[in-house]
């Protein structure tokens, strides 16, 4: 009898991403799982002053939030126009990598395709801080931006939150947790790039295919890393999908991969969110593969694509810039 869980070929990656893959695999990057979260994180950061620059805004500060575990490092940028918005940011990584340089040029772009100031958050990561460090961290930042708004955007501006990845899991998190805390002011938006909502790493969603970027196995490293014992998994503080209820949650914008194990799950939980009544729009990106948000160079066109979406979505439920 053949395997019910047989991996299946992966959608067709983009060629954009093929050359991308190719050049990663040359560069020497270990695999995530052969070697500890420390040595990726140097690993990463030793590879930043090799990329391109993101480009000038009007305004940028490192800062720090205060916490009751000692302060989060954030960075704020704001356009040189009046910011339409008060972006809280959380970078993906899987909990366990990523920093606020590793998403420094990604989100100097989404300030001038969006228009919005951002406060991006460098919430603590796992091994060393394991679940539910990275939730405390950013629920406390969304908090403190709530309650400081007028003077991180310069205007008593909307505010909405955003991530990729784990920080997508962390912004529907949020979400949740200031919408049942009844937080005022109430969010305005989340923005989800390729969510981890279920945490299930043996659901049938994790074994559709061999993943061209991100493998099942992968997934599994930064789960153990982050949230090691298993009981706690379906604790919709790591599996919104499976909070008890999502209703009266802001409007949600949810992007998705098309060759991403992680596809299924942002389309679940969008369904989830539309089912009990939360304006949500859906995008998917064809030929795209998990990361693809940071990934703006040669002849990729979704991260200024989603960027387009982002401020799109903004303008349908805030207004125009």
């Amino acid at each position: 009898m053949k395997d019910m869980k047989k991996i299946h070929q992966p959608p067709q990656v983009d060629d954009g991403y093929q050359a991308l893959l190719s050049a990663v695999k040359k560069s020497g990057m270990p695999i995530i799982g052969s070697v500890s979260a420390v040595e990726m994180r140097a690993w990463q950061a030793a590879m930043l002053p090799m990329l391109p620059p993101g480009p000038e805004v009007g305004y940028v500060e490192d800062c720090a939030i205060p916490s009751s575990t000692g302060a989060i490092p954030a960075r704020l940028y704001r356009p040189k126009d009046p910011a339409r918005a008060l972006m809280v940011f959380f970078h993906g990584g899987g909990w366990t990598i990523g920093s606020l340089d590793g998403w420094d040029a990604a989100l100097r772009r989404l300030v001038l395709a969006c228009g919005c100031a951002i406060l991006s958050v460098d919430y603590r990561l796992a091994p060393e801080h394991p679940f539910p460090a990275a939730v405390d961290d950013a629920v406390t930042a969304t908090r403190w931006a709530l309650g400081n708004v007028s003077a991180l955007a310069l205007a008593n501006v909307p505010v909405v939150v955003a991530g990729d990845s784990a920080g997508g899991n962390l912004s529907a998190v949020v979400s949740r947790v200031l919408a049942e805390e009844g937080a005022s002011p109430a969010l305005a938006a989340q923005i989800l790039i390729y969510p981890s909502t279920d945490g299930d790493i043996d659901s049938p969603a994790m074994h559709r295919f061999e993943s061209p970027f991100l493998t099942r196995e992968e997934i599994a490293w930064f789960y153990s890393q982050y949230i090691p014992d298993r009981r706690q998994r379906r604790d919709p503080r790591f599996a919104p999908l499976h909070a008890p209820r999502v209703d009266g949650l802001p409007p949600a914008l949810v992007l998705t991969a098309e060759c991403d194990l992680f596809s299924e799950d942002g389309l679940a939980y969008a369904e989830r969110l539309r089912s009990e009544g939360v304006h949500t729009r859906v995008r998917r990106f064809e030929g795209g593969i998990h990361g693809f948000f940071t990934m703006d160079r040669g002849q990729l066109p979704h991260s200024g694509q989603a960027m387009a979406e982002i401020s799109d979505f903004l303008t349908e439920v805030l207004g125009p810039k």
